[in-house]
């Protein structure tokens, strides 16, 4: 278990300048980082909608996805 957070933190570490200096370069009229937050809206959502699908399959299941998307998005929760 502990090889998969390691591996997990390697590849935040290498990402995370990548993704930074893409951002930093960004040049739109509607800023530098606001296309990448709409555009990453919909993969994440489709990726939320197709993992949690299984638990929405019944009427309790879907108020805690529900309840669960909402509080991750809500409250600035980091998932990793």
């Amino acid at each position: 278990m502990g090889i998969i957070y390691l591996v997990a933190k390697v590849v935040d570490a290498v990402a995370d300048p990548i993704v930074g200096y893409l951002t930093d370069h960004t040049v739109s009229r509607f800023g530098r980082r606001r296309p990448w937050l709409l555009f990453g809206a919909v993969p994440f959502g489709l990726a939320f909608l197709f993992a949690m699908g299984g638990a929405a399959a019944n009427r309790v299941g879907q108020v805690w996805v529900l309840f669960g998307g909402c509080a991750a998005s809500g409250c600035g929760v980091q998932l990793d």
